[in-house]
């Protein structure tokens, strides 16, 4: 089963903190997001960063602008990520894809 949303950050530093989506336990397993945010500058922030696991400050391995035309596949059960500051209206949607439950 998937699940799909989409989803607008209003600039001024809106973020979302370090997560699993589903906090891992509700049966999310990937995660794809397709940005729709044309002429996205370094300065507008808002990317989405990978972190390391071993704290919930976790040190960001690889960070992912939203600029349009990008896709992301990733295990979101299994990888903590975040949405850093975002400066600028920020749009993407996002497609949540569950584990077969028995």
């Amino acid at each position: 089963r998937t699940q799909s949303l989409f989803a607008c950050f209003p600039g001024g530093g809106a973020r979302y903190g370090p997560h699993f989506d589903g906090g891992g336990t509700d049966g999310r397993r990937m995660t794809a997001i397709a940005y729709a945010n044309c002429g996205w500058r370094p300065e507008h922030g808002g990317a989405l960063e990978l972190l390391e696991e071993e704290a919930e400050g976790g040190e960001c391995w690889r960070a992912i602008p939203p600029a349009a035309d990008t896709l992301l596949l990733f295990r979101s059960d299994r990888m903590l990520h975040k949405v850093a500051p975002s400066h600028s209206t920020r749009f993407a949607l996002t497609t949540f894809f569950y584990a077969h439950v028995l």
